[in-house]
């Protein structure tokens, strides 16, 4: 007996079990629970049992077909060591890993086979897909609710990535207006009888400045053709703009403020017309996404906040946004904030980074009227300012940090406010 998960061996049993005294008895299959315990949660969209009538375990070739119908009917990508790929019904592979090399991640696609019942007309990759693929204009609230059809029976049109990092970290050059592209890069694998027709891609996280580049090589410039996304995140485009083996990646124009790009690592800015108090988009290119799921602990978005532009307004008592994918960093950082608040005699924290009520971890913030950096690693050590803030006037607070003498610098409206030598380095 052995067990897998994705064709991956979670392990196996060799010792023989005669389960004969029980045979003809009038015994039940039970799903999701096992003799009134051990009770199931979540969903179990399909089950399929055989019974080994060889007791050599399956070939390996019916499992890969059972495998690849499930694994494309649910979005799951497959350890494929041993075997030559995804295959069909008749055994004809429509997926092969040796042609698709290093591009064996987050195998995505939709495709038809009447032997098995299979209709997938929209799917996304449950292992953090970046990309959902769906037939027709729109990506349906279902897959059953995806009204296109497939016209030939046993085709596919597949995508799937080399793994690299999903954010717009590396330059694009002879496409005006952009700048970065994903460094994640998708290749496309579709059957020699998939019938080319409309088909919609979504990126998770894009929007109208984010365009799609279609490239004959793994190598993004101004030759390749692109397709503008639209401001929910989609492209509608005829599927013959998709041969097979073609590439593509995602791109867009990484904007630093006034132009200062190197060293950006995340810019918050509440004027671009998404933001909220439940998501603040970053646009460095790293996708540092601030967030905030509690309603009542998301900030009311501001029209005329400051000087007739956007902001977020904080209630000072349980208002707050969350940035997980990263932090300031303990060594090296320089901080600018536009704000303007009250109650600043208290202590009032403009941003902070580590985990709550840890001992470790770095705060930004006005306290007894004046401004503060300071460090935790067990310790505490920081820097104060010397001004005394008028309450409800807009200010250009902000901080550069380093190990060294004095490495902490404190501003306001470009006015050295105080320094000091702080040098924790919280972990």
């Amino acid at each position: 007996m052995s067990f897998y998960r994705d064709r991956n061996t979670l392990a196996s049993d060799n010792t023989h079990r005669n389960f004969g005294v029980n045979n003809g008895g009038n015994y039940s299959t039970n799903i999701g629970v096992y003799h009134g315990v051990d009770y199931f949660t979540g969903n179990i969209p399909e089950l399929i049992i055989y019974k080994d009538i060889t007791n050599a375990g399956m070939p390996v070739a019916d499992r890969i077909r059972i495998e690849s119908y499930l694994a494309l009917k649910y979005g799951v990508t497959l350890n494929l060591t041993g075997v030559t790929g995804y295959t069909a019904s008749d055994a004809t592979v429509y997926w092969n890993a040796a042609t698709n090399g290093v591009y064996n991640k987050h195998i995505t696609g939709i495709g038809r086979d009447d032997l098995s019942g299979l209709n997938q007309k929209q799917s996304v990759s449950v292992d953090t897909g970046l990309v959902t693929i769906a037939l027709g204009n729109a990506v349906a609230t279902s897959n059953a609710a995806n009204t296109a059809s497939i016209t030939n029976d046993k085709s596919f049109f597949l995508i799937s990535d080399n793994w690299a990092s999903g954010k717009f970290l590396t330059a694009i050059t002879g496409q005006a207006g952009l700048t970065n592209r994903m460094t994640r890069i998708f290749k496309v694998d579709k059957t020699a009888n998939w019938n080319d027709q409309d088909i919609t891609l979504k990126l998770s996280g894009g929007n109208a400045n984010t365009y799609l580049i279609v490239s004959t090589d793994e190598v993004f410039d101004g030759t390749d053709t692109r397709y503008a996304l639209n401001a929910d995140s989609t492209v509608t485009l005829n599927s013959s703009n998709l041969a097979d083996g073609i590439y593509f990646t995602f791109a867009k124009e990484i904007k630093g403020p006034n132009g200062v790009n190197a060293g950006l690592n995340f810019w918050l800015r509440a004027d671009d017309g998404q933001t909220s108090g439940s998501s603040w988009k970053d646009y460095s290119g790293y996708e540092h996404e601030a967030l905030q799921a509690i309603t009542t602990s998301q900030p009311i978005t501001d029209a005329k906040a400051i000087n007739f532009n956007y902001g977020l307004n904080f209630d000072g008592t349980d208002d707050f946004l969350d940035i997980t994918t990263t932090r300031v960093d303990p060594d090296s950082a320089s901080i600018f904030i536009a704000g303007s608040g009250g109650g600043f005699s208290a202590v009032r924290d403009l941003m902070s980074s580590g985990a709550v009520g840890a001992a470790v971890g770095m705060e930004f913030r006005i306290a007894g009227g004046a401004l503060n950096y300071l460090e935790n690693n067990a310790a505490v050590l920081g820097a104060s300012g010397t001004s005394t803030f008028v309450e409800n006037r807009p200010y250009l607070f902000s901080a550069t940090q380093n190990n060294l003498t004095n490495g902490v610098k404190l501003f306001q409206n470009y006015k050295l406010d105080g320094q000091g030598t702080v040098y924790l380095s919280p972990a």
